[in-house]
């Protein structure tokens, strides 16, 4: 799909470019890193990302309240290898707890609005493919895949690139590997409806599963024999580099460091490799995350040998060694893997993961008592998706920077138009500012959902869903737009704000911007504020101007005011956020209102 053929909205005033493209967004996570550009990773190169995603919490969520590891052992240290302590209130052998608690809180998979929220993360982080693990039994959770499908096919058409379906199934070709190739064919690739959600690998919808387990007598085998790519799924995390085979091809899901290459061509080109945050094993072999206390495994810290990594923190080189404070934060694990992938370039990386979020507790496992195989607390688990505590959104920002990195970018810089605005007179004046970037329509969604046992969700819908914004300047001001789905509900502390990141942000800013405008439908006016970390907010003695007109809201600004002097071209970026940022939590734009773009992405000029 071309994105640059997607409507996003019905905006009567876009000048004909309206379309989304995260590649032309910027952002800087909490620790200061900030996403490349297209001028930094050079054009697209036709690689290919997918992701390890999980879609069987519905069947715990419906029979256990959520129980978090991190929280328990915080309380009670002794407890890391006591199957029978207390504060595990005698659960028994195999009952699922969380490693952390996910920004979504404890949810369903049948939440319509999580659902949604990681389609859009997902696809502005460039992900062309989700993996649904199907590794154990004949488990498939059908009803939730087919859930995602749903809404993934109501997000197209609302203008989001959502990465399309493939699955993982079992490591061997047992019978429930034949039983459950039939039940997706019959279920998801037999019906026409959703061809939109099919990845195709060398022209056939890839599938990673043994085809060994097929009966090719039978037409419905044969049938199904025909219709994929099949990739074998290699089970362990120290396979040997796999020579390209016409015959039996594999792909990989986790691997230690350096990473197995998987289908090593003659010309030395590689088809796959993995990129994995952790892995619940060592060089001796596989381990229960916990084992050692949690020392014993490669989390989400470790590195082979001295490996470091630096980054450009507002002019400032930042080195991440082993001797970083706080160093979980920052994915030394997963980008020591990311800079091989980079360095070998194969034709696709397969990332682990993005929301598995529990384990089961087991008496013993691979020798670690009251042991959590897959994922344990914060350094010790492999998740991507925005956590409420510890870990923020970190992960997700350093996977779009890697992703970016890898498949390069077509984006174009948006260039801000010269235009002096009217405020307040006829809106048909911004049609042919070309400087527009588009929301998702649908983006501002309300939630209304039961999580695990115990838990229920409930936000409300977005007052004001962001459709379309523009900017222009003058020598004098710059000027701001933004058209809603609907006219515009004004009022209350959290109406509409505009953060600004300009050259004058510093660390000490709050969260990349360091400047904020707070308009006001009832004074015309709109107050212009310094911000930064904690949300402080000082104001500048500085004000704009604001209509507000059915569904579009102006705003004018002196350059002055914003630190943009002189009579050049200015050059900042901006964000919009409605409903949300009441606490000063960056977090909020994840779960409340609206927030164009979103996250922490912000539009450049």
């Amino acid at each position: 799909m071309d994105k640059k053929l997607i409507s996003c909205s019905p905006s009567e005033l876009s000048s004909g470019r309206l379309y989304a493209d995260p590649g032309e967004w910027g952002a800087v996570d909490a620790l200061g890193r900030r996403l490349p550009t297209a001028k930094e990773t050079g054009p697209s190169r036709g690689k290919f990302v997918g992701i390890f995603y999980w879609t069987w919490h519905t069947s715990s969520a419906r029979n256990y309240p959520a129980r978090n590891v991190t929280e328990i052992i915080s309380r009670n240290p002794d407890a890391i290898n006591d199957f029978n302590h207390p504060c595990w209130d005698q659960t028994s052998s195999g009952t699922p707890y969380f490693w952390g608690k996910p920004v979504y809180g404890y949810y369903d998979d049948h939440d319509e609005f999580v659902v949604r929220k990681n389609a859009e993360l997902l696809a502005n982080a460039g992900v062309d493919v989700i993996f649904f693990d199907c590794t154990n039994g004949d488990f498939l959770w059908t009803p939730e895949y087919l859930f995602l499908a749903d809404v993934y096919k109501k997000a197209m058409k609302q203008g989001i690139n959502v990465p399309k379906f493939a699955f993982m199934l079992n490591f061997c070709p047992v019978p429930t590997s034949r039983t459950m190739l039939r039940n997706v064919y019959k279920d998801f690739y037999s019906k026409p409806e959703n061809e939109s959600l099919f990845f195709y690998w060398e022209g056939k919808p890839i599938i990673m599963a043994h085809p060994e387990c097929l009966d090719l007598n039978d037409p419905l085998d044969r049938e199904i024999s025909e219709f994929f790519t099949f990739r074998h799924n290699e089970p362990t995390y120290f396979a040997a580099d796999r020579p390209y085979d016409a015959d039996v091809k594999w792909w990989g899901w986790c691997s230690v460091y350096p990473q197995t290459k998987f289908g090593v061509k003659k010309d030395g080109t590689v088809e796959q490799m993995t990129v994995n945050v952790a892995q619940n094993a060592n060089d001796r072999g596989l381990h229960a995350m916990n084992t050692n206390g949690g020392e014993g495994v490669y989390g989400r810290s470790y590195a082979k040998g001295d490996y470091t990594y630096s980054y450009d923190n507002y002019g400032v080189k930042t080195t991440v060694s082993k001797d970083t404070p706080n160093l979980s934060l920052y994915g030394r694990n997963f980008q020591q893997q990311w800079d091989y992938a980079l360095k070998v370039d194969p034709e696709f990386v397969f990332v682990t993961g993005w929301n598995e979020l529990v384990a089961g507790r087991y008496e013993n496992w691979e020798g670690t008592d009251n042991a959590f195989p897959d994922q344990y607390d914060y350094e010790h688990s492999r998740d991507c998706e925005p956590t409420s505590t510890v870990l923020g959104d970190s992960y997700y920002y350093q996977l779009v920077s890697n992703i970016r990195k890898y498949k390069g970018l077509d984006s174009k810089p948006v260039e801000i138009e010269k235009k002096t605005i009217n405020i307040g007179g006829d809106v048909s004046q911004w049609k042919d500012v070309k400087s527009e970037f588009a929301g998702y329509l649908g983006s501002g969604l309300g939630r209304d959902a039961v999580g695990w046992v115990g838990e229920w969700y409930k936000a409300e819908k977005a007052p004001n869903e962001i459709i379309l914004t523009k900017c222009a300047y003058d020598d004098a001001n710059v000027y701001f737009m933004c058209e809603c789905a609907e006219n515009i509900k004004t009022g209350g502390s959290a109406f509409m704000k505009l953060l600004i990141t300009t050259a004058n942000a510093t660390p000490a800013s709050f969260e990349g911007f360091d400047l904020m405008l707070s308009p006001s439908a009832r004074t015309g006016k709109a107050t212009v504020e310094k911000i930064s970390k904690g949300f402080k907010r000082e104001a500048t003695g500085e004000a704009g101007t604001v209509s507000v007109k059915g569904k579009v809201l102006e705003i004018s600004v002196s350059r002055k005011a914003l630190g943009l002097g002189g009579k050049g071209k200015p050059s900042f970026g901006f964000k919009w956020c409605d409903a949300n940022l009441q606490n000063g939590d960056i977090l909020d734009v994840y779960t409340k209102g609206n927030a164009v773009p979103a996250g922490r992405f912000f539009f450049n000029v």
